[in-house]
């Protein structure tokens, strides 16, 4: 009899949860705009590089920029993907081991192989501090991971972000959790993504039906479309849109993958090929409308 008691209140106050309203989290000016196209490191080559971003901002091809920092050894904030030089450029080391100006001197399209040859190596393209994309693309919005563990990383984000004026063109993402509060701490106003916890705990919750638990603390989720159909479908998107959540997939670079996302509802794609999602998008939405030309 005690159990059946305890069962009937555990099932009557789970029952109370699914029912709660889902409490909403305020859309931030940087998603106000259509955000589909998200250039994962620019979506350009050479990736993470002024030159790459500049070429896709002039296509016309992208909605926000996607990025990464990480500190060098004497305290700026550059971007680059990885936490080593080695792959993009013709140097070597970890950019926490070496001054900006080392890595200044590096040649940031010096990997990019193109049908056999390396168009833009000698080009003078160069591994840049955020604030350098700040000012020439001052005009475009960000989607800027944080990379490393460095703890001044936040602050010197913030401060790149304050002094050209640009907390309503950012969303600061990082898997880890302590940058994130320490945005939160300094600038609550600023976009965020969830952390790793923060979106696994959001999807567990989202799977029990108990998502009008607690409130969000962020405004994006930036996953991968993980067990698609299983762990990752519409219901987890609708739940999001119940809730204000953004939802961003990365990393979409099938033209058949972007359709159907797209169509599923989802809010911004990352991609490497920039071109390539918007070629597809506008292609979709001129067969749309019966006579109308790609």
């Amino acid at each position: 009899m005690k159990k059946a008691v305890g069962l009937a209140i555990f099932v009557s106050f789970y029952a109370a949860l699914v029912v709660l309203p889902a409490p909403m989290v305020a859309e931030k000016p940087v998603f106000t705009r259509p955000h589909l196209r998200i250039g994962h490191r620019c979506g350009q080559q050479p990736e993470a590089t002024v030159f790459a971003c500049q070429k896709s901002v002039q296509s016309g091809s992208i909605d926000i920029l996607e990025m990464d920092v990480h500190v060098t050894k004497d305290g700026h904030l550059v971007v680059m993907h990885d936490s080593k030089v080695d792959r993009t450029t013709d140097g070597t080391g970890t950019i926490a081991g070496l001054t900006f100006e080392e890595i200044r001197k590096l040649d940031a399209g010096y990997r990019v192989e193109e049908a056999g040859t390396f168009p833009f190596r000698g080009k003078g393209i160069k591994v840049s501090e955020l604030s350098e994309f700040f000012q020439v693309l001052g005009k475009e919005r960000f989607y800027i991971e944080i990379k490393t563990e460095d703890p001044r990383a936040p602050g010197k984000l913030l401060e790149a972000i304050d002094r050209y004026k640009m907390r309503d063109r950012v969303v600061i993402a990082s898997t880890a959790q302590a940058p994130l509060d320490e945005v939160a701490r300094l600038a609550p106003d600023v976009a965020r993504a969830a952390s790793f916890g923060e979106a696994l705990g959001w999807i567990l919750r989202a799977k029990l039906r108990l998502s009008g638990t607690s409130e969000p603390k962020f405004n994006a989720l930036a996953i991968p479309p993980i067990g698609a159909g299983w762990i990752f479908n519409q219901y987890l998107i609708d739940t999001a849109h119940a809730q204000g959540i953004k939802i961003h997939l990365w990393t979409i670079n099938d033209p058949e993958q972007m359709l159907r996302w797209k169509a599923a509802g989802v809010d911004g794609l990352m991609t490497d090929k920039i071109e390539l999602l918007s070629k597809t998008v506008r292609q979709e939405s001129a067969a749309e409308i019966p006579g109308a030309r790609p």
